[in-house]
């Protein structure tokens, strides 16, 4: 990078009319913005955490995952957190979002949630990427387990919608496609 982070830059500019001889300089201090720091970001099945644990793995369309960044602090508030999920080599981006965490549902197989926080001029932390394991009901459950996660998504997807959240909507419809695929 041009500039590193957290340091104060002292840039003095000087320009001289060759016809005449007179000049002209002008100093200006510049501070780089920091990202965020000291935080962290998890994912656990939610039905895992009522229990008190954390679990990263679940069944598709069932359970909802909570991606959540905790602890973060910045200077320059408020945050903001952009979540995301990489699946079948797709990466699909949420628009930002005031509230440090999304619940999720998600198909079957290994899916990377992806997390970033932002603070109020634009710094961002590294993206962080959280894998999840998630596997389709057992034979005997998977026709309960399917009609259950088909209910589950649209019921997020008119959430969304509601909400005005488009990208929340698509990621569900995603979601549901590869799902039917691995059926």
């Amino acid at each position: 990078p041009l500039f590193v982070s957290s340091s104060t830059y002292r840039i003095k500019l000087e320009a001289t009319n060759t016809a005449n001889g007179l000049s002209a300089e002008n100093v200006m201090t510049l501070a780089i913005n920091e990202p965020p720091t000291s935080g962290s970001c998890s994912v656990c099945n939610l039905n895992a955490l009522a229990f008190g644990t954390c679990d990263s793995s679940g069944i598709a369309l069932v359970d909802f995952f909570r991606v959540a960044c905790q602890m973060w602090s910045d200077a320059d508030l408020p945050l903001t957190y952009i979540f995301g999920f990489e699946m079948n080599g797709e990466e699909t981006t949420m628009a930002p979002k005031r509230a440090p965490f999304l619940d999720q549902l998600l198909p079957a197989g290994v899916t990377v949630i992806t997390a970033q926080v932002v603070d109020s001029l634009g710094a961002g932390t590294a993206v962080q990427r959280l894998p999840v394991t998630v596997t389709s009901a057992g034979t005997q459950r998977r026709t309960e387990a399917w009609r259950t996660g088909v209910e589950n998504a649209m019921e997020e997807a008119r959430k969304a919608g509601l909400a005005g959240n488009a990208a929340q909507v698509n990621a569900l419809a995603v979601i549901v496609a590869v799902s039917m695929e691995s059926l």
